[in-house]
C-alpha cells in the first residue's frame, strides 16, 4: 500500500552511512547471475569451486574421482567468475589475512570454506527441485555458526578428536553418508575403496587411469582426491566433536523431565473408537470489515503474540530492470550454447557439456506431448526434432529455454511424444545496468542523510514509499535474508544499508516501528487476526446444517450407527481411532476435535461441535483411558525415545543460548547477493 506521511523530519541529524553494495568486487562481479547470459539462476559458487563429499551431498562425493573434462566455454564463463574473483582473493590476501564472512567469538569463518558449503548445497538443491541461493546462504551461515560454536566449546572443555579417531570411525563403521558415496559396480559399499583412497590415492589412481594417462594428469587427481580425503576427514571431525561435546554437556545438565514421561504415555495411550460425521466449513467468506477485525482481536488478543522481537519499514524500490542490450547479451550466449551443443558429435561429450551447464542452473526433465496444454510452446517449438539435438532459445513466460531431445514415441496418426532435458534462464541486468541503478540508490541515501523527508526522496526519483511487512530478525523478505538483517541492526527512523533482493531490486529502507516479544497490537497482528476471523466465520456460515447434524444422525438400539441424510460435502469415518496426538484415523488431523472429543469418557452420541476442520457429530463406541500400570512397560519399550527427544530439545535450547550470548560479526553480504 501507498504511504504518504513522511518518515523523518528535515534538519534531523544525518547518521554516517556505508553501503553494502559497492564493497566488494566480488558482489558487484558475480551480479550476472545467469549462466546462459550466464544461464545460472544464482551467483552460487559453480561445480570448480566445490568440493563433493558432504554429508548433505554424499550420494555426489564420488564425483571427485571420476576424471571428468572441464570445457571452459564462452557461456560457463559467468558462472565461472565467482571461482576466478574468490582466487584473486585468496592470491592477494597473506595467508594469515584470508578473506573471510564473519568471526564467531574471536573465531574467523574463511570465505574459501563457505564458499564451498554454499556451493554444495546448491548443487544438492538443484538435484531434488528448485535451488535458493538466499535459502543456501542462510543455512550455510547458521551451520557456520554452529560449528563455531561447538568448537569453542569443545576446546575450553579439553575435547579433542585426533586424526587417528576419524580414522578408526572411517574404516570400522563409516557413517551411512559415507557408505553411498563409496560403492562398487553392484551399488554396494566398497569398504576397499575407501581405504584405498584414504591410505593410498596413488595407486587407485594409476589402476584407474592406466598406464597411458601422464605423470601430470596422475598428480592433478591425486591432489584432488588427497583434497576430498582432507575435507572429508574434517566433517567427520566436526561430527564427532559436536557429538563428544553433546554427550558431556548432557551428562552435566540434562535432567530428565518425569511429568513429560507421563504425559507422553498418556499421549500415547488413552485412546477411543468412534464413529463420526464431519461438515467441512464453507470454502468462501465475505471479506471482514475493519470493525469486525478489530472486535475479534480485542475479544482474543491472547491468541496474537510473537516470541521474538519485530519491526516494520517503509520502503523505496529501485528495481534492475534489464536493458535490450543485456537481452542481446542473453540471447547470443544461449546461440553460442547450442552450436556448441550440437557441434559434439559423441553423446558422452554432448552430455558433459550440458551437464556442466545445468548442473549450476535451473533445469528439468519433461515429456512434452502434443495434447499437452502446459507444454505446448515448448512442443510447437521441438515438433519434427531429432534425437540428440538441442533447440532454442524458446520464449516461456518470463524465461528462455533450451531444449536437448533424449528421445521420442509415436502415439498416433504420426504424432510424437518427446522426452526432453531442458535449462531455464531469464534476461538479468548488466553491470551497465547494475551501475546506474546504484548510482540513484547513492544519490535518494545521500538526499535523505542530508534531512529530505522519505516521501520527497521517493518523488524526486518518481518512485512511490510503501510499506513493508512487520518482520523478525532472521525472516526472508522480498527473497532476501539480508533485508531482515539490516532492519533489526538499524536504530528507528535511521536509513538502512540499501540492499538487492531477488524480488524488489535494490531497496532504500527506513524502521517505522518497533515491538518486542510479546503481545501484538492490532496493526501488527492484522494478517493473523483476519486469517483467523475468516476460519471462524467459515464455520459459523454452516452453523445452519451442523445443527441439523443433531437430526439427522442417529444411534439405533443396536448400536449401529445411522445417518439419516447425509449433507452435502459431509464424510463419514467408521470405527475411527483417536488419540491425544491430534489423528483422527488414518485420514485427519484436526487436534481441536480430538481435545473435544476425548472430554468425552463414555459411549453416547456428542456434538455438533466445531473443530480445525470443521463441525463433527461423533458417536464414542468405546474409550480407553491410559493404564497407570502399563506404564512401566511402555517405558521399556519407548522410554528411551522420549528421553531422546527431551534430551534433542535441551541441546537445541543449549545451542541457541550460546549463540544468543557469542559475539558474531555477520560479513557474508559483501559476497553473497542475497
Amino acid at each position: 500500500m501507498a504511504v504518504s506521511v513522511a518518515v523523518k523530519a528535515k534538519g534531523e541529524s544525518a547518521r554516517p552511512r556505508t553501503s553494502t553494495l559497492r564493497t566488494s568486487g566480488v558482489t558487484r562481479g558475480s551480479r550476472a547471475r545467469n549462466t546462459l547470459s550466464a544461464v545460472s539462476t544464482s551467483n552460487s559458487p559453480p561445480a570448480a569451486v566445490t568440493a563433493a563429499s558432504s554429508s548433505d551431498v554424499s550420494d555426489v562425493m564420488v564425483k571427485e574421482f571420476m576424471f571428468a573434462t572441464k570445457i571452459p566455454a564462452p557461456y560457463l564463463w559467468p558462472p565461472m567468475m565467482f571461482a576466478f574473483l574468490l582466487a584473486v582473493l585468496l592470491s592477494a590476501a597473506p595467508q594469515d589475512q584470508r578473506p573471510w564472512v564473519g568471526v564467531v567469538n574471536g573465531d574467523t569463518l574463511a570465505l574459501d570454506n563457505f564458499a564451498r558449503d554454499v556451493g554444495r548445497r546448491m548443487e544438492l538443491a538443484a538435484s531434488v527441485g528448485k535451488a535458493d541461493m538466499a535459502d543456501a546462504v542462510q543455512a550455510a551461515w547458521t551451520d557456520a555458526v554452529t560449528q563455531s560454536i561447538v568448537k569453542d566449546e569443545a576446546q575450553r572443555r579439553t575435547i579433542y578428536v585426533t586424526d587417528a579417531n576419524v580414522d578408526s570411525l572411517l574404516n570400522s563403521s563409516p557413517p551411512d553418508f559415507v557408505r553411498r558415496g563409496f560403492v562398487d559396480e553392484k551399488g554396494r559399499f566398497d569398504a576397499r575403496l575407501l581405504r584405498g583412497l584414504l591410505a593410498n590415492p596413488d595407486s587407485v589412481v594409476r589402476a584407474s587411469l592406466g598406464t597411458s594417462a601422464s605423470a601430470e594428469r596422475i598428480l592433478a587427481e591425486v591432489d584432488g582426491i588427497r583434497a576430498s580425503m582432507a575435507d572429508l576427514r574434517n566433517r567427520l571431525r566436526t561430527m564427532m566433536t559436536e557429538d563428544r561435546l553433546r554427550q558431556q554437556v548432557l551428562r552435566e545438565e540434562f535432567t530428565v523431565d518425569s511429568t513429560r514421561l507421563r504425559e507422553a504415555f498418556v499421549r500415547a495411550a488413552e485412546r477411543c473408537n468412534v464413529n463420526l460425521v464431519l461438515l467441512p466449513c464453507a470454502s468462501t467468506v465475505a471479506e471482514p470489515d475493519e470493525r469486525q477485525l478489530q472486535q475479534y482481536h480485542a475479544s482474543r488478543s491472547w491468541e496474537f503474540t510473537t516470541t521474538e522481537p519485530i519491526r516494520r519499514f517503509a520502503y523505496i524500490a529501485f528495481a534492475m530492470t534489464p536493458s535490450a542490450s543485456d537481452s542481446v547479451r542473453t540471447l547470443d550466449n544461449i546461440r553460442r550454447f547450442l552450436r556448441d551443443i550440437n557441434a559434439e558429435r559423441t553423446p558422452r561429450k554432448r552430455d558433459s557439456l550440458w551437464t556442466a551447464v545445468a548442473s549450476v542452473t535451473r533445469s528439468f526433465t519433461t515429456v512434452l506431448h502434443p495434447d499437452s496444454t502446459t507444454t505446448s510452446t515448448l512442443y510447437a517449438a521441438v515438433k519434427g526434432a531429432a534425437r540428440g539435438r538441442a533447440y532454442g532459445p524458446i520464449r516461456d513466460g518470463a524465461d528462455y529455454v533450451v531444449v536437448l531431445v533424449d528421445s521420442m514415441s509415436t502415439v498416433s496418426r504420426g504424432r510424437k511424444v518427446y522426452l526432453v532435458r531442458g535449462i531455464r534462464t531469464m534476461v538479468e541486468a548488466g553491470k551497465t545496468t547494475i551501475d546506474s541503478v546504484l548510482t540513484l540508490v547513492d544519490s535518494a541515501a545521500t538526499m535523505y542523510d542530508s534531512g529530505e523527508e522519505f516521501g520527497s526522496v521517493a518523488q524526486k526519483f518518481k518512485k512511490t514509499v510503501d510499506l513493508g511487512p512487520w518482520v523478525t530478525p532472521q525472516q526472508k523478505v522480498f527473497g532476501s535474508y539480508r533485508l531482515s538483517d539490516v532492519i533489526h541492526s538499524t536504530p528507528r527512523l535511521m536509513l538502512c544499508d540499501p540492499v538487492d533482493t531477488p524480488e524488489k531490486g535494490v531497496v532504500v529502507a527506513v524502521v517505522v516501528d518497533s515491538l518486542p516479544a510479546g503481545p501484538l497490537p492490532y496493526d501488527a497482528a492484522y494478517d493473523r487476526v483476519r486469517e483467523a476471523y475468516r476460519r471462524r466465520q467459515s464455520c459459523l456460515d454452516v452453523r445452519t446444517e451442523a445443527r441439523r447434524l443433531a437430526s439427522v444422525v442417529k444411534v439405533l438400539p443396536e448400536g449401529t450407527f445411522f445417518v439419516g441424510e447425509k449433507p452435502a460435502d459431509a464424510r463419514i469415518l467408521r470405527s475411527a481411532t483417536v488419540d491425544r496426538n491430534g489423528f483422527i484415523g488414518e485420514e485427519l488431523f484436526d487436534p481441536a476435535a480430538v481435545k473435544e472429543i476425548l472430554k468425552n469418557t463414555e459411549p453416547g452420541l456428542y456434538g455438533p461441535f466445531v473443530g480445525d476442520l470443521g463441525w463433527y457429530m461423533t458417536h464414542i463406541i468405546s474409550y480407553e483411558p491410559a493404564e497407570p500400570r502399563e506404564f512401566p512397560l511402555w517405558l521399556q519399550l519407548r522410554g528411551e525415545d522420549a528421553v531422546a527427544e527431551q534430551q534433542q530439545e535441551f541441546w537445541t535450547s543449549w545451542l541457541q543460548r550460546q549463540r544468543t550470548t557469542a559475539r558474531i560479526i555477520d560479513n557474508r553480504w559483501l559476497t553473497f547477493r542475497y
